[in-house]
């Protein structure tokens, strides 16, 4: 790897096979471009990786209005969401490697060089995606350089650099209409400003949306917006090349959103108690019943004995579900989030290898309230999570016969949670009875402390045809768990050794064959001692830390570049062996995890690129079949959750998805127009259903149809966009920790947008 004061002044024009890949022109066709990833940790031509990667550019992010997580859930083969009620709150599981929302993460995130995560859930960033170089998406386990969590793929996202080389300005706008629902509105925007030339820069970028909801809900008749949410985003990066062979990149980032309800919110005729109040007020009743045997001490109001007349009780019954009441009125349902980022990468070329030092510093919350018991209960929440990292790794330079990379990563991280859960008093003699003994609170502290050592090297053979590498990982985790009302103290350790083998063949300069073999793991997830009780009550045996999980994974991929570079072709078959499965699955209050047993997943990833004779017509395919079932299951789980049996599908894991696409570029000279560009894209994404592991139900099909049309003339940029064009409402996801767990689509939005660069 060379760094040079031009290093920094590069935008990388890379796209990616599988996706986003704008087209170059050459003579009188469009062929399309060369892509450079950092997927092993050194700078490489896409095609060069033996392995399963996509690459979105920036630029193509933008155009075809891939603002966040959400929008490029369906660009990814095999990928789909666990969960997805709000900003800040998805779950992506990749190649059916899903395991519900809370525990360690099944995929993995790097945002720059912050190794995002949120200890024990499994959240994916909030950022989004404008200004950004690129991302990439590593499909399958990722153990080796990435380390805990990448057990079905990776999602790096990496952003713009600032260029010490001169000015720049970018800014876009929209707004949009759905069907059914108000104006929504966003925009972002873009300053690069040089400071010393050739040697210093900052980069600022920010952003607000504003999505207005659609929901209906039976606590709020009429009103058919309901789950407003607001976004905003700000963040700083510096680039500093004090000398020829030293550069530094500093990125500060904060990130919130706020939601009102989520998209629980009439999901399929589904509605959310967000404020039952009437629900709760109808038992006010029974309270002055409750009263009438009683008689209370004025001052205590202590039940003193039993009152000889019925008719002259107290009012300790009223007056405690009185207090119920107003906790009921001042609830509010939010699903929120907020986050600052730090973090500072530096690179230094020693010539034979390139010392990488990365540094990141993370603090997370989640302020958040659901509902249950039909409106009758809510549990007002706060999360925080701070994190700190430090990663150091030595890569080799040059385009020797052997290259490899050796590391060292660290991480100290802590997540308190405190939720208080509202529910009326039924006092010293009905309360015990039926389990309601007024507002119960629940306080923990998370510490985990992890570190590993890795290295990964590959060497030519046979004139360069044939290359075998091989990668290794040490990992260590000591955890402590503090009841924080109790006091009691929990300690675990987790240590994994995660190997991968790897044999690549470059059959012709065209193209490549490979296989691998990889390991993947993660630590066992924490609960709180009501989630072993709630699952007690059930007969399921669980703890408050689970045992670790961990599979194999092996993959047999190929690639190839053809027709004179018009076509992009990669496609490959998995097999993977999963042990011990740290699974979650819904309570009478809530969730609880247990290790449900062993599971086998086969499938295969197919994708092209084809620019076709037609001069700016591109076509593009992302398809994914995907067989994913139990083999081994816990006799218990398997009697009481009807989604979870020696043979069923593993939930959430849709057995088929695919994306078609369209891209079309022109110039409009033959309307007149000889300095105008326009564009269009088509897209439809299909996925299969997928299934809910604590009722056994499925979605339904997923069909998501996308139109952009736009034209692009100096430094403007208009366009028209369509979004859920067939309007679908019925469900795309299904979680089991509230009563009403149906997620769906937007509906129908149209809109426009504007975009600005100079």
């Amino acid at each position: 790897m060379s760094l040079n004061k031009t290093l920094l002044s590069l935008g990388v024009t890379a796209a990616c096979t599988g996706w986003q890949s704008p087209v170059v022109a050459q003579d009188d066709a469009y062929i399309l471009e060369e892509i450079i990833v950092t997927a092993q940790k050194r700078e490489q031509s896409l095609n060069e990786v033996a392995g399963s990667l996509q690459a979105f550019v920036g630029d193509d992010l933008e155009r075809n209005g891939i603002a966040s997580i959400d929008d490029l859930v369906n660009q990814i083969p095999s990928a789909s969401f666990v969960n997805a009620p709000a900003a800040g709150w998805q779950t992506l599981q990749i190649r059916g490697v899903s395991s519900g929302t809370t525990g360690e993460a099944t995929t993995g995130y790097y945002v720059d060089e912050l190794a995002f995560g949120v200890p024990n859930l499994q959240l994916a960033p909030p950022v989004r995606f404008f200004d950004l170089a690129r991302i990439e998406v590593l499909r399958g386990p990722q153990g080796t350089l990435y380390g805990q969590g990448s057990m079905g793929g990776t999602v790096k996202i990496i952003t713009a650099d600032a260029n010490p080389e001169g000015f720049e300005f970018k800014m876009q706008g929209g707004v949009s209409g759905g069907s059914g629902a108000g104006l929504n509105h966003y925009s972002d925007f873009a300053v690069n400003i040089p400071l010393i030339d050739d040697t210093l820069a900052v980069r600022i970028t920010g952003g607000y949306e504003s999505v207005v909801g659609y929901g209906e809900s039976a606590d709020f008749p009429g009103e058919d917006d309901l789950g407003d949410s607001e976004s905003s985003n700000l963040r700083i990066k510096v680039n500093y090349l004090p000398v020829d062979n030293l550069s530094i990149a500093s990125t500060l980032w904060h990130l919130e959103s706020n939601t009102d309800f989520g998209s629980f919110v009439s999901a399929e005729q589904a509605t959310y108690a967000a404020l039952d109040e009437t629900t709760a007020a109808s038992l006010s009743p029974f309270a002055a019943v409750a009263d009438l045997p009683y008689v209370l001490d004025p001052v205590t109001f202590a039940v003193v004995g039993e009152n000889p007349d019925p008719l002259a009780g107290g009012t300790y019954y009223q007056d405690a579900y009185a207090s119920y009441l107003q906790d009921r009125r001042s609830s509010v349902n939010e699903l929120d989030s907020r986050m600052d980022m730090l973090s500072v990468l530096a690179e230094w070329d020693l010539g034979f290898a390139t010392m990488v030092s990365g540094t990141s510093y993370m603090e997370h919350e989640l302020p958040f309230n659901l509902s249950y018991g039909g409106g009758l209960v809510d549990t007002p929440s706060l999360y925080n999570t701070e994190s700190w990292s430090q990663e150091l790794r030595l890569v080799s330079n040059g385009d020797g016969a052997v290259n490899w990379v050796v590391g060292a990563f660290v991480n100290d991280a802590q997540i308190e949670t405190d939720t208080v859960t509202t529910l009326p008093d039924f006092g010293p003699v009905y309360g015990p009875l039926f389990g309601f003994q007024g507002n119960t609170r629940t306080k923990g502290l998370i510490d985990t402390r992890s570190w590993s050592v890795f290295g990964e090297v590959s060497a030519l053979f046979m004139d360069g045809k044939l290359e075998p590498s091989f990668g290794l990982r040490y990992y260590e985790d000591d955890r402590e768990f503090t009841d924080l009302i109790t006091g009691n103290l929990g300690l675990g350790k987790s240590d994994s050794v995660n190997p991968k083998l790897g044999l690549k063949w470059n059959l012709a300069e065209e193209g490549m064959l490979y296989l691998s073999a990889a390991k993947g793991f993660r630590s066992g997830s924490v609960q709180g001692q009501d989630q072993v009780d709630a699952a007690a009550a059930m007969g399921v045996s669980t703890d408050t830390l689970l045992d670790e999980d961990s599979l194999w994974s092996y993959e047999l991929g190929t690639k190839w570049s053809l027709g004179n570079g018009t076509l992009m072709l990669d496609a490959a078959i998995y097999h993977t062996r999963w042990d011990g499965v740290q699974l979650q699955f819904g309570t009478a209050t809530g969730v609880a995890n247990a290790n449900a047993g062993d599971a086998e997943i086969t499938g295969l990833d197919l994708g092209f690129i084809y620019a076709t004779p037609v001069k700016g017509l591109t076509l593009q395919l992302s398809g994914n079949i995907n067989r994913s079932e139990w083999i081994n299951v816990d006799p218990v789980m398997a009697a009481i959750l009807p989604g979870l049996g020696k043979g069923q599908t593993l939930a959430n894991a849709p057995r088929r998805s695919a994306t078609l696409a369209a891209d079309y570029r022109s110039t409009l000279e033959s309307l007149g127009w000889a300095d105008v560009d326009g564009f269009a894209r088509f897209s439809l994404s299909h996925q299969r259903p997928q299934t809910e592991v604590t009722t056994g139900d499925a979605t339904h099909e997923l069909n998501d149809l996308s139109l952009r049309l736009g034209v692009h003339a100096n430094q403007w940029e208009f366009t028209l966009f369509g979004e859920n064009l067939l309007d679908q409402d019925t469900p795309i996801a299904l979680t089991n920790y509230t009563e009403s767990p149906q997620q769906r689509l937007y509906p129908r939005k149209v809109g426009v947008s504007v975009k600005y660069q100079y």
